[in-house]
């Protein structure tokens, strides 16, 4: 009897577990850009300056996960801009 439990159990907990995987979707390898929010708050920082905090969030489908860089046209270009009290922007 104890044997037939544990044998149920299995069948149960593997048409459970096969049951719950989902089949991923496919993107087309274009990738869309999609603006959702842009918030932008007044706050401090650790040492209590004034800062602002700007929150940008974009929703992006891309099938190959390349978001359009194409490799062999070269190397592509990380940049990261920060600006000084006067709002002039380092590079």
């Amino acid at each position: 009897m104890g044997k037939l439990i544990s044998i149920l159990v299995t069948l149960v907990l593997g048409t459970l577990f096969l049951y719950t995987c989902e089949v991923p979707r496919s993107f087309p390898d274009t990738p869309e850009i999609e603006f959702k929010s842009l918030l932008i708050e007044n706050g401090e920082d650790i040492l209590g300056n004034k800062v602002k905090l700007v929150v940008l969030t974009v929703n992006v489908k891309d099938g190959d996960g390349d978001i359009g860089i194409q490799y062999s046209n070269g190397s592509y270009f990380q940049y990261s801009a920060s600006s000084n009290d006067t709002a002039n922007f380092i590079h």
